[in-house]
C-alpha cells in the first residue's frame, strides 16, 4: 500500500489507519484500500491488513446486522416505569429495491430482555431520501426487521 493518509487507531494508539493506493493496484492509482497498520518490534509497519475501500460499506452493514459492531456509544440503561429500560442502538435502513443501505441509530424500549417497542430518532439533516425501507437492527441476538416509511426525516 501506498499510504496517503492516516490517523492513530482509537482502540489502539500504538496502531493507525491508514487510506491510500491499494498493493493490489494495476498502475493506475485507482484502486483503493484501507489499512489497519501495526507495527513490528523495529518499528516498521507490518505486512497485510488491506481491505478494498468500495467492499467497506458491506463489511459494516454485515458487522452491524451481526451484533459485532455498533455505530454509537452504548448509553446507559435508564430505568422506566415497570422495568422498561431504553437504549439506543445502531440500526441500518435498507432500500433492497435500490440496494441502498443507510446507517442510523434505533431507540428501543426493553422488558425483560425482549424489545417492546422501537423508533426511529428524527433523521434532520441526514441523506436518506423519502421511501419505503426495511429497518434492522439485533438486540441480544435477536434480529428484528420492520417495514417503514420514512417522510422528510420521520416515520409516516
Amino acid at each position: 500500500m501506498r499510504p496517503a493518509f492516516s490517523e492513530p487507531a482509537k482502540n489502539d494508539s500504538r496502531c493507525e489507519i491508514r487510506l491510500g493506493v491499494a498493493s493490489w493496484d494495476d498502475g493506475s492509482g485507482t484502486a483503493q484500500s484501507v489499512k489497519y497498520t501495526w507495527f513490528d518490534k523495529n518499528g516498521k509497519a507490518a505486512r497485510g491488513g488491506e481491505f478494498p475501500v468500495e467492499a467497506l460499506p458491506q463489511a459494516l452493514d454485515f458487522s452491524i446486522r451481526k451484533g459485532y459492531v455498533s455505530l454509537y456509544p452504548p448509553f446507559p440503561e435508564i430505568a422506566q416505569p415497570g422495568d422498561l429500560q431504553e437504549r439506543r442502538i445502531s440500526a441500518v435502513l435498507r432500500d433492497d429495491a435500490h440496494s441502498h443501505s443507510y446507517f442510523t441509530s434505533v431507540d428501543i424500549l426493553i422488558r425483560e430482555g425482549k424489545v417492546v417497542k422501537d423508533s426511529l430518532p428524527l433523521l434532520a439533516g441526514a441523506e436518506v431520501p423519502d421511501g419505503t425501507y426495511v429497518l434492522h437492527y439485533n438486540w441480544q441476538g435477536q434480529t428484528y426487521d420492520r417495514e417503514v416509511r420514512l417522510v422528510k426525516g420521520r416515520l409516516e
